[in-house]
């Protein structure tokens, strides 16, 4: 009996040391960023329109912090970059920061939903890491009204 229960005992302290280590595998390689909203300025985006983009940045880790953040924004052949970069040190872990970028909407662009890409490089625990990230960018109608 006392056999038993000491194999029922080696077998569970071995499961659950091949489960933390599993655990932190997974946590070490995850994504850590994660996009708890964004904003235009203005909000109306017209045909010619500079636009700034605001994304908050939350690092949802459990572990690392989120070290040289590289936030960069490819928007497509309708938009123009004016600051499609920011950068920030480090974000801790639980913590939030918000990068903005800068875009200008063609004279010729037509109303509709663009989408754009937005690209996380950052170094996580010694490694580089990177993350994608889509939106749309709404654009009204061509011209502004004016009265």
């Amino acid at each position: 009996m006392k056999s038993k229960m000491a194999t029922v005992l080696a077998l569970l302290a071995i499961s659950l040391a091949i489960g933390q280590t599993a655990f932190a595998d997974t946590a070490e390689y995850a994504y850590i960023v994660q996009v708890t909203g964004t904003r235009f300025l203005p909000s109306t985006i017209y045909a010619g329109d500079t636009l700034s983009l605001a994304v908050d940045v939350k690092n949802k880790g459990l572990m690392y912090p989120i070290q040289d953040l590289n936030v960069s924004i490819s928007a497509g052949s309708q938009f123009e970059p004016v600051k499609d970069s920011d950068f920030v040190n480090s974000i801790r872990i639980g913590n939030t920061q918000t990068v903005v970028m800068k875009l200008r909407a063609k004279e010729d662009t037509t109303p509709g939903y663009y989408s754009a890409l937005i690209t996380f490089n950052y170094t996580k625990n010694g490694q580089k890491v990177k993350e994608d990230y889509n939106i749309s960018i709404p654009v009204s109608k061509a011209e502004k009204n004016l009265d």
